[in-house]
């Protein structure tokens, strides 16, 4: 939305409370307000009181919270979560990843974006999830250097991408991300999302990889508890603040 603004502040620990904050957001907010924004959004991990102290004071109200998850590895056993994926392919899906289908559809790029663009609107966040234009995606989504086609997997039936799970490269070695996670709503209720992740996870842990962390929605039970029945262990959360100019 080009009314709505993100602005985070970040102050290393030896320079805090020194007023640098308060100069930051002060010049910030002064920039923003010349545009006639519609609202500001920060976040703040859960941890940092201080932090959900200082938006508070000025105005910000909580508007969602992000439960993160880490999921250790080395203590994940594929084998017992067999079953799971072996019920989604005898429903008649193929399970594949990205690198796979795109050998079999040349056009399985725009399906993934048109896939995500229909399942985005339903995710719960405090605005509409919208999805970029196909260009854009491609730049930013495909061609992103963390993305790795081989961790992208794809419930496929009757020729139509029915649901996703996706896990990107991470800065922290040893590590990688859990993406999106989405399924159409016809096929939902099957389960889809469980068996595209455990293929994920079963894949990370064959590559090598020692965790596997991911972010959810504390309103989105579904996903919560696919992430808790996995093994996944909760972090400490990221708080969505909210100042709301105008409508």
């Amino acid at each position: 939305h080009p009314d709505k603004y993100v602005m985070n502040i970040y102050v290393k620990k030896n320079h805090e409370n020194k007023g640098i904050g308060n100069k930051l957001y002060s010049f910030m907010e002064n920039q923003i307000l010349t545009r006639n924004p519609v609202k500001i959004t920060s976040e703040v991990w859960e941890p940092h009181n201080q932090s959900t102290r200082f938006l508070e004071k000025r105005g910000y109200k909580l508007g969602a919270t992000e439960k993160e998850f880490l999921l250790d590895l080395q203590k994940y056993n594929p084998l017992e979560n067999k079953s799971k994926i072996k019920r989604v392919i005898e429903s008649g899906y193929k399970l594949l990843t990205l690198e796979q289908l795109r050998k079999k559809d040349q056009n399985t790029d725009k399906k993934v974006w048109e896939f995500e663009r229909d399942v985005s609107p339903d995710m719960p966040w405090t605005d509409q999830i919208t999805v970029m234009d196909y260009p854009i995606y491609l730049k930013q989504v495909l061609q992103h250097p963390k993305f790795e086609p081989r961790a992208w997997i794809l419930a496929v039936k009757d020729g139509e991408i029915a649901g996703l799970n996706n896990l990107w490269k991470s800065n922290l070695k040893g590590e990688i991300n859990n993406g999106l996670t989405g399924v159409r709503r016809k096929h939902r209720r099957k389960g889809v999302a469980t068996a595209l992740k455990h293929i994920n996870l079963k894949w990370a842990k064959k590559e090598g990889y020692h965790s596997v962390k991911t972010e959810n929605e504390s309103t989105n039970n579904g996903m919560l508890n696919i992430n808790l029945n996995a093994g996944f262990k909760l972090l400490p959360s990221w708080l969505y603040f909210h100042k709301v100019f105008r409508k």
